[in-house]
């Protein structure tokens, strides 16, 4: 079968073909487009000029015969190629732009019947799109970019334009960190309320320089979780989780999907800290689940074992020989001091509500006694139980 080509380079030295036979060759009402260049500062190997010839790129309405090319421009089947690829890579071959180490040609240069500056800038756009879907690609799959700070490293215009490959990024990632093996830290973290629990936390996260998310006060403890380096538990309560999916979530050493509301979470986590009012016992005792599980699964998984109270941080650390906690110290709390506790005196406190909320002239008696429904709050009173009674 006779070939026939739908797109085609014809490449022929200057001496064997003049440009008037190219206008010649060219002037058929079977080419749809075409753009051709004369290469004479081409060098070879040595650093030699190599002889001046002619890069010539068609593409046709429907496909042409070998024969009929021929004829055109008076070469032989020799002289043409398939252009292999995409047309625009052929095209900016002309130019070089995809031959950096080879000398660069002006656009200006390129005869064509249409707009070779526009469609050179549309293939430098789309190669450079190209080259940035793959660099996000890697960014992602490699970790440096995660969910909680992908704005960091992407515009609203890539993710708009990019976000399809972005979110199969992601889940890429989150598919290859599946069972694979991660060497995460747990802490647990008891004290009564006030003690500075989740303040010695985000500390301990900041001076690490961890990323870190605080978990939501409710039942779906991961719910905005996006893979930052510490994971905080604050506050948890054994009614939040089952049992298995905290012995799974904790796991040091494996890698796995946690449960979510609305997607399974992987966690990427180095740290996880617990803060709770309950010793790892009661808490353990108290968790949803089958209560038949052995407590040391989870003092395997807890490292470090601290007891906070208003002044001091006990530390206890795991020994994974002898299967126990030993005590390493009582220390002073290390952020007791970080948020001022003290009492106002009736001046500050005036002073404090007139910044704050802005009551510029304090009521006077006769319109105390005037304010309908008026009850003044009393020290003992929990909830506020007076109704107010307006004038019918």
């Amino acid at each position: 079968m006779p070939k026939s080509y739908r797109t085609c380079e014809i490449v022929q030295q200057l001496e064997y073909l003049t440009e008037d036979q190219i206008e010649k060759g060219l002037d058929h009402n079977a080419v749809k487009d075409y753009a051709y260049i004369l290469h004479d500062k081409d060098e070879n190997k040595d650093g030699e000029l190599k002889k001046s010839h002619w890069h010539i790129c068609i593409r046709f309405k429907d496909s042409v015969p070998t024969e009929s090319i021929c004829n055109w421009f008076g070469i032989t089947e020799n002289y043409i190629n398939k252009i292999r690829g995409r047309f625009g890579d052929a095209l900016a071959y002309l130019t070089h732009k995809n031959a950096a180490e080879k000398y660069q040609y002006l656009e200006e240069s390129v005869k064509s019947n249409f707009d070779f500056k526009k469609e050179a800038e549309i293939k430098q756009g789309r190669e450079a799109d190209k080259a940035r879907k793959a660099e996000l690609v890697d960014l992602i799959t490699g970790g440096v970019i995660r969910e909680y700070n992908y704005t960091e490293y992407i515009t609203p215009q890539e993710y708009d334009k990019f976000k399809k490959t972005i979110d199969n990024a992601f889940n890429y990632r989150r598919d290859k960190l599946e069972g694979s093996d991660r060497n995460m830290k747990c802490i647990y973290v008891c004290g009564d309320a006030g003690t500075g629990k989740t303040t010695w936390a985000k500390d301990f996260a900041q001076r690490n320089k961890y990323s870190y998310y605080i978990s939501s006060g409710s039942n779906d403890l991961l719910d905005n979780y996006k893979g930052q380096d510490c994971l905080i538990l604050d506050d948890i309560r054994p009614n939040y989780i089952d049992v298995s999916d905290l012995l799974k979530l904790l796991d040091n050493h494996t890698n796995s999907t946690v449960k979510s509301r609305y997607k399974n979470k992987m966690l990427e986590c180095k740290v996880v800290i617990i803060t709770t009012s309950l010793t790892m016992e009661v808490f353990f005792r108290n968790l949803i689940g089958d209560s038949r599980e052995n407590l040391k699964q989870m003092r395997r998984r807890c490292e470090m074992y601290i007891m906070m109270t208003n002044l001091t941080m006990s530390v206890k650390l795991w020994q994974s020989q002898s299967e126990e906690y030993i005590q390493v110290g009582v220390y002073e709390n290390p952020v007791a001091n970080k948020y001022s506790k003290h009492d106002r005196t009736l001046e500050e406190a005036k002073e404090y509500v007139d910044n704050m909320i802005l009551f510029p002239v304090c009521a006077d008696n006769e319109t105390i006694s005037n304010a309908y429904g008026f009850t003044e709050m009393k020290d003992s009173e929990d909830v506020f139980t007076g109704q107010l009674t307006l004038p019918v």
